[in-house]
């Protein structure tokens, strides 16, 4: 994987995206967790973001839906 998993995720960071839908707090949350720029994530290419987003999940006790 080209992005590194930096940080779990912090009470703040869950506050700060509680009001967005789904997919943007899940972009969010892998900006906060992997320590990049939120355009980064958006730019990145689908299955960049599934493993991100499968490295986050796995790191935070979640069992995400395949």
């Amino acid at each position: 994987m080209k992005y590194v998993f930096k940080r779990l995720a912090k009470v703040r960071d869950y506050e700060e995206c509680e009001h967005l839908d789904e997919n943007s707090q899940a972009r969010y949350l892998v900006s906060k967790c992997f320590g990049l720029d939120i355009e980064v994530v958006r730019d990145m290419d689908m299955p960049d973001f599934n493993e991100c987003l499968k490295t986050y999940a796995e790191h935070h006790g979640i069992k995400l839906d395949d």
